[in-house]
């Protein structure tokens, strides 16, 4: 079962309204897709616990573009406005399966989540589950990122005054999706107002290198790209990836800068990309090597 869901104003149901910033993160994205850093002003979504302890849901305001999220295995995503990725489970479900609670909510997302395609599980980061995974499928020879997901963090759920708890969450976006079978070739077309829906300006490229650190994550790097350039920023790409003989790691990521509405100027560029280093010495604590 699809379901096609796009939040405008949520009515008021009894949920428990779990509320997670995304003024700068986008729920379960990953970097290199680049959605608008400005786009989703706040986003919250529903555990659908015990009527007795429900609350109930603020009406939310949403700025472009438009969050699409899914209605897969059986499993709520959409509901009138409110968005519902998340399953809560309890003690019981879990003992008897002799394993943990973590464990058995991460089992039980990916047999949820898994289908009859050619795909592949990827741990990685995300600031409200733990642990996290990406879901990818092999398509026209290549792999391709459809969802984020992973076992919530208890803060979240203790929060709500749910202990003793377990929850998992997903969230798909149907944009890159919708990108590889209409063959659109940037996200952001998505809400341009440009009604040719197509770009007429080139991008340019600027490579950084530099050694990382143990704490150092794409997730994060990405963050500060958008934090310096935003909407000019199209891709953040790993293109080089080496450790040497004192296991010093060495990464080189490829930044793509384009607008939707007009040329770009080299100054401009150049601008940008000095910021965006300061910006990645400053606040990743790597250490920069060659800027190409």
């Amino acid at each position: 079962m699809l379901t096609y869901f796009r939040g405008a104003t949520a009515r008021h149901h009894h949920f428990m309204a779990v509320a997670i910033s995304l003024a700068q993160a986008t729920l379960f994205s990953k970097p290199s897709i680049l959605l608008h850093r400005k786009a989703i002003n706040g986003f919250s979504f529903s555990i659908p616990f015990s009527s007795s302890s429900a609350q109930k849901i603020q009406t939310h305001k949403w700025r472009q573009p438009v969050v699409s999220v899914l209605e897969l295995g059986g499993v709520k995503v959409g509901r009138d406005g409110v968005m519902e990725g998340v399953r809560v489970f309890f003690p019981g479900d879990w003992e008897t399966s002799g394993m943990d609670g973590t464990s058995y909510a991460a089992e039980d997302l990916k047999k949820c989540l898994e289908g009859n395609v050619e795909m592949r599980w990827i741990d990685t980061y995300f600031p409200f589950t733990n642990p996290s995974f990406e879901l990818e499928i092999y398509f026209q020879e290549k792999w391709l990122e459809v969802l984020g997901c992973g076992v919530t963090e208890q803060e979240i759920l203790q929060k709500s005054g749910k202990t003793g708890n377990v929850a998992r969450a997903f969230g798909l976006g149907l944009e890159p999706l919708a990108m590889v079978l209409f063959g659109i070739p940037d996200i952001r077309l998505f809400w341009s107002t440009d009604e040719r829906f197509t770009s007429q300006y080139p991008p340019c490229y600027k490579d950084m290198s530099f050694w990382i650190n143990e704490s150092f994550t794409e997730n994060n790097l990405c963050e500060v790209v958008r934090g310096v350039a935003g909407d000019l920023v199209e891709e953040v790409q790993l293109i080089n990836n080496f450790t040497n003989k004192k296991r010093m790691t060495s990464q080189c990521y490829r930044i793509a800068y384009r607008s939707m509405e007009r040329s770009l100027t080299d100054s401009e560029i150049n601008e940008l990309q000095w910021n965006v280093r300061e910006q990645v010495q400053s606040k990743l604590k790597v250490v920069l090597r060659l800027d190409f």
